[in-house]
C-alpha cells in the first residue's frame, strides 16, 4: 500500500471518529432545549421540533441555533427543542463518517404539533438538502424516531421522550475569534482542506472514486474548531478551495494527454498533501494543547 494511500486512510478513520461521534452516548443525554423564555407551558401551547441523530454509524442531525440565539452547549447542538408558536429560523449540522457542514432553514410552526427538521447529504460536492416534515396530529416524540441507533435494544426504545428540557435555555451566540497565536494554524489547516478538495475534484476528473475522500477533507476543517466557528471554517475552507484551484489547474489534463507542466502540477499536489498529513497529525488535538504553529 503506497505512503499516500495509508494516510489519507488515517485521517479518514480520524474524521469518522469525530463526525460519528461516540457510540456510548445514551439518547437520554441528547440536548433537549426550551427556546422560548419565562417558565415552561403547557404543550398544547408549544411546537417540539427534533432532528434525528443517527449515531453511532449514520447520518445526524443537529439544532444549533434559533432565530440568532445558540443552542449549542459543551460542544453539541440540540436534537430536540420546544418553541413558540410561529415562524423560526434554524441554523442545523450535519453529521456523518465522511461529511459535515451546516445549513439555515426557516419553520413555521403550529401549536401542539410535532416537526422532523431533517438535514440530509447529497454527496455531491459537500451539498445537502434541509427539509421539514410535520408528524401527523397526535404524533409522539419517541426515542426510536429520536435516536434509533443509541435506542436499539432499550427496553424503552418506543416510549415517549419526556416533555422537558434536559439542558439550559438558548442563550446569545458566542463569536470564536481566531487569535494571532493561533492563525497560522488555522491557515495551514484550511489551506490543506482546500488542496486535499483539489484532489476529490481531480479524481472526478479521472472519473475515479472519489467519495470516500470527503472524510480527509472534513479531516482538516474538524481540527480547525478549537479555534474557530464551524461557519467561518467551512467559508474559509471554500476559499481555500478556489486558491488551491488556481494552483493546481495545470493538472486537470487527462491522464492519456498528460504534459510535463501537468505532471509537474500533480506530483507537486501529491508532496503537498503528504505534508499537509504530517501537519495535521501534530495539530489535529489542539483542543488541550494548541501547539506553535510550523508552517509546511
Amino acid at each position: 500500500m503506497h505512503l499516500t494511500t495509508r494516510l489519507l486512510m488515517s485521517i479518514a478513520l480520524a474524521a469518522a471518529s469525530v463526525a460519528a461521534g461516540a457510540s456510548d452516548v445514551p439518547p437520554e443525554a441528547l440536548h433537549r432545549v426550551q427556546a422560548y423564555d419565562g417558565p415552561a407551558r403547557p404543550r398544547s401551547e408549544v411546537a417540539i421540533l427534533f432532528a434525528m441523530d443517527g449515531r453511532p454509524r449514520n447520518e445526524s442531525a443537529t439544532i444549533c441555533t434559533i432565530d440568532g440565539l445558540s443552542l449549542e452547549r459543551d460542544g453539541e447542538c440540540a436534537s430536540v427543542i420546544y418553541v413558540l408558536p410561529g415562524p423560526h429560523r434554524l441554523t442545523m449540522r450535519y453529521r456523518s463518517t465522511q461529511q459535515f457542514g451546516t445549513g439555515k432553514l426557516l419553520v413555521d410552526t403550529a401549536a401542539n404539533r410535532l416537526y422532523q427538521v431533517n438535514f440530509s447529504s447529497l454527496r455531491v460536492g459537500y451539498a445537502g438538502a434541509l427539509s421539514v416534515i410535520p408528524m401527523y396530529d397526535g404524533a409522539k416524540l419517541s426515542w426510536r424516531n429520536l435516536a434509533p441507533g443509541l435506542a436499539v435494544g432499550r427496553p424503552w426504545v418506543d416510549e415517549e421522550v419526556p416533555y422537558e428540557p434536559n439542558s439550559a435555555h438558548a442563550g446569545p451566540v458566542q463569536k470564536q475569534v481566531v487569535s494571532d497565536a493561533d492563525r497560522p494554524t488555522v491557515d495551514v489547516l484550511l489551506a490543506c482542506a482546500g488542496k486535499f478538495a483539489i484532489e476529490v475534484e481531480l479524481r472526478k476528473f479521472d472519473h475515479q472514486e472519489y467519495d470516500s475522500r470527503y472524510a480527509a477533507v472534513g479531516a482538516f476543517v474538524q481540527a480547525t474548531l478549537p479555534y474557530m466557528a464551524e461557519e467561518d471554517a467551512l467559508a474559509g475552507k471554500a476559499l481555500a478551495q478556489r486558491e488551491a484551484m488556481k494552483a493546481y489547474a495545470p493538472a486537470f489534463v487527462p491522464p492519456e494527454a498528460a504534459t510535463e507542466n501537468s505532471k509537474n502540477a500533480r506530483a507537486q499536489l501529491k508532496a503537498d498533501m503528504e505534508t499537509c498529513v504530517d501537519f495535521y497529525r501534530t495539530h489535529r488535538s489542539g483542543v488541550s494543547a494548541k501547539p506553535e504553529a510550523k508552517v509546511p
